[in-house]
């Protein structure tokens, strides 16, 4: 896991990824957004890792980027290896629908080329993939941006 976004006061999206993908020389396997609820989350500050465990939070599968991704014409081996930023963008109009945006960034590690499964130096672009998504696909969710103020 190496992002999380708050979906409202007490939904969070949090991804999940393998090492697999662009820059590691073979296909992405892994790279999921999962929702969490914490509204009934029990603090486990206190607890051993036993005790803790019957607590954990609950996900809900809400984006398998690599299966949107490849059903779209993207193969598995141009994603990258290393989701590693998500953020919401603007909503926009599809026909008569309110779409909120999703994107969706790589860590590529300062390397522009990284070498392929037989040596040869590849592009390693920060790549943005941008998803749509309605208030239908939250499962129930609501989405409540949160709103920052600027200090200027």
């Amino acid at each position: 896991m190496s992002e999380i976004l708050a979906l409202n006061n007490h939904e969070l999206l949090v991804d999940e990824r393998d090492g697999h993908g662009r820059a590691n020389g073979d296909d992405a396997v892994v790279k999921q957004l999962f929702k969490i609820d914490l509204h009934n989350a029990v603090d486990i500050s206190n607890m051993d890792a036993t005790t803790a465990l019957p607590n954990a939070v609950g996900k809900t599968l809400f984006l398998d980027i690599v299966q949107v991704l490849t059903a779209n014409g993207i193969t598995a081996g141009n994603i990258p290896a290393k989701i590693a930023g998500i953020s919401f963008g603007p909503a926009v109009s599809v026909g008569k629908s309110k779409v909120h945006t999703l994107w969706v960034a790589n860590d590529n590690d300062f390397l522009e080329t990284v070498p392929d499964a037989s040596g040869n130096d590849i592009p390693n672009d920060n790549q943005f993939f941008v998803f749509g998504f309605t208030d239908a696909d939250l499962g129930g969710s609501v989405y409540a941006p949160q709103q920052v103020k600027s200090l200027f």
